[in-house]
């Protein structure tokens, strides 16, 4: 569930990977429609907002018709979805729709209920955006965003179930109605870095599993080599301020627990090569 606390890497991860559901709370819900009370209130009001009444980019200066606002937002993922190349891996578009969503979800993009909600939809129906994995503009994820927002809204092509189709075959298929955008709709999908945050969840899991990886080929190489466990001694680890080899020392003197090389004069030698005597300090930097 995704509400007043924001999502943490392994969140992301357990949703793109595992196909985990989301779920919006009532916190969540209640920041996005104030932000999107806002929204609605300026544009009635006939306010200049980036965007919303006026272009985007050079076209900043362009104010725009009311009765243009909405095909304006159409227009937008239409303009911004110029990327090429390969598609990206299916987690990687799960990923990035987990981050956008969690980023209307905080309450500061404007973007309506109905657009969340849609987001929301798609990725636990299992409807992928396929987004090309080469191209950019700007100072955001602008272009594999404006993909997922085409496709979302019926145009482009979806993975669904193990096939790619037409989106809005996909979005039929799955019983799901194109996105409806409305005022500030369409910019909002697109203005954030997305692909950049949800890919970065997936690497610091990644990571996490090279580490554990790591300790248990280490507490191997000790064995073999029946090196001296004085290295991971916690007092001497202690002695220095430093958190990451703490606890690498405590990893390994848990994958080593009930190891002979724990017996007095069971190290093969007084002091061992340095690959083996500073893998706290090593390893601890990446922590």
């Amino acid at each position: 569930m995704l509400d007043a606390r924001p999502f943490g890497a392994a969140e992301v991860a357990e949703i793109a990977r595992r196909n985990a559901r989301l779920v919006l709370g009532e916190e969540a819900m209640r920041r996005i429609r104030a932000s999107r009370a806002v929204i609605e209130h300026l544009t009635q009001l006939g306010k200049p907002i980036y965007g919303v009444t006026t272009g985007l980019g050079a076209c900043v200066d362009t104010p725009l018709a009311p009765a243009d606002l909405i095909a304006f937002q159409h227009s937008v993922p239409l303009s911004h979805s110029m990327g090429i190349g390969p598609a990206l891996p299916i987690e990687a578009v799960r990923a990035m729709m987990v981050a956008r969503i969690s980023g209307m979800a905080a309450g500061g993009t404007g973007a309506s209920e109905r657009v969340v909600m849609g987001l929301v939809a798609a990725l636990n129906a299992g409807v992928h955006p396929v987004i090309p994995a080469w191209g950019s503009m700007g100072a955001a994820d602008l272009a594999p965003l404006g993909h997922m927002a085409r496709a979302l809204r019926g145009d482009g092509d979806v993975e669904f179930q193990g096939k790619v189709m037409p989106s809005a075959e996909g979005l039929a298929l799955a019983g799901l109605e194109p996105l409806d955008l409305r005022e500030k709709d369409g910019h909002a999908i697109i203005v954030a870095n997305s692909l950049s945050t949800g890919t970065a969840c997936l690497y610091l899991e990644d990571v996490a599993h090279l580490i554990d990886w790591s300790m248990a080929a280490v507490a191997l190489n000790y064995e073999a080599f029946r090196s001296s466990l004085t290295a991971i001694d916690e007092d001497a680890l202690s002695a220095r301020p430093a958190f990451g080899q703490r606890e690498i020392g405590a990893r390994l003197r848990a994958e080593l627990e009930g190891s002979g090389l724990w017996k007095e004069n069971a190290a093969r030698r007084i002091q061992d090569p340095l690959s083996y005597r500073c893998v706290p300090q090593v390893w601890g930097g990446l922590l």
